[in-house]
């Protein structure tokens, strides 16, 4: 008869399963029974883009909060800066900051 003692349980990732720059977090829940997570935490470029369209929503919602507006209003985003990277990441993200934003591209 095994008993737990006699049991050993060990997990691996598949080939192509691993960050891309070897960052990944893992986690267990659900004791004997459960499961295992695990997440690549690699900052890819794309991943970097996002964070700057999302900060920019939060900014542009934390105005709309100031001006107590509600979501119903319409509002009409404007911006410039003389950063070129910053203006390109803008742009390039612009379709997720008009769907957060529920507006018209910035």
């Amino acid at each position: 008869v095994l008993s737990v003692d006699d049991i050993k349980i060990s997990r691996t990732l598949r080939d192509g399963l691993t960050g891309g720059d070897g960052d990944l977090e893992a986690a267990t829940f659900g004791g004997a029974r459960g499961a295992v997570v695990a997440m690549s935490t690699a900052q890819s470029a794309d991943l970097l883009e996002e964070g700057v369209a999302r900060e920019f929503v939060n900014r542009v919602q934390k105005l709309r909060k100031k001006l107590s507006l509600v979501p119903q209003d319409k509002v009409e985003v404007f911006y410039d800066t003389p950063d070129a990277e910053l203006r390109a990441t803008l742009e390039r993200q612009s379709e997720v900051i008009g769907v957060l934003l529920r507006s018209a591209r910035p």
